[in-house]
């Protein structure tokens, strides 16, 4: 860092300067310096993409989701191919439950970078938000192809199956979450709500379950899955 700043006020001109000490600055959660920096680096140059896309990473860090989109926007015009812009311009869009604009870009940046896998993972949850199962769902399985030990793949297709009424497949996700990652509790909710409507469809006479109390709280919890998709 101390070098960067020296060497800025050997070349206050040279953008690349900013560009390298806002990376430091991000990396250390620095982002208000960090986008300052951008900032600079942009004004400097304003028709590298890259910049753009820079700024773009820390107004997500921020949840500036706005601020975000602007600078992906502008990094398309410079590079209308750019797939980073695309990625983190759907980031935006689905942190901000903007889902149809979010398949819209993670659709496009898999034109652009096809080797990216992790785009589907992003895009399935966005086809979960509109409520489209199937489409996540294989979309989801695109990604667990090459990704097989990510636990909020199978935790979010669980979530998926569940919305197909694909109770016993919601069952195992959630199951397989949970073994990849103990922590995130949630995960079992999911697989005893799943359990719970298994049951209801056998014709069991709920109020009698010694877990009823529990179970209406799953109900509370996943229960309008079947109608709209809890993101």
């Amino acid at each position: 860092m101390e070098d960067l700043s020296k060497a800025i006020k050997m070349e206050p001109k040279e953008a690349g300067f900013y560009y390298y000490r806002g990376e430091l600055n991000t990396n250390r959660y620095y982002v208000d310096q960090a986008i300052q920096d951008y900032t600079i680096a942009i004004k400097l140059d304003p028709n590298f993409a890259h910049y753009f896309n820079a700024r773009a990473w820390a107004r997500l860090v921020k949840l500036d989701y706005k601020g975000a989109i602007k600078d992906c926007t502008r990094a398309l015009l410079i590079e209308p191919k750019n797939g980073t812009s695309f990625i983190y311009r759907g980031f935006a869009n689905l942190d901000n439950n903007n889902f149809k604009n979010a398949i819209d870009d993670f659709t496009k940046a898999l034109k652009c970078t096809a080797d990216n896998k992790y785009i589907y993972l992003h895009r399935g949850k966005a086809y979960l938000g509109i409520l489209n199962y199937k489409q996540s769902i294989l979309d989801f399985n695109t990604y667990l192809k090459h990704h097989k030990k990510d636990d909020q793949a199978y935790y979010f297709r669980g979530i998926a199956k569940i919305g197909t009424s694909n109770f016993l497949g919601a069952i195992k996700d959630s199951q397989k979450s949970y073994a990849l990652n103990p922590d995130q509790s949630s995960t079992l909710d999911i697989c005893e709500y799943a359990k719970f409507k298994i049951r209801e469809k056998k014709g069991e006479n709920i109020s009698k379950i010694e877990d009823f109390i529990e179970l209406k709280k799953f109900v509370k919890d996943f229960g309008p899955l079947e109608n709209k998709a809890i993101y």
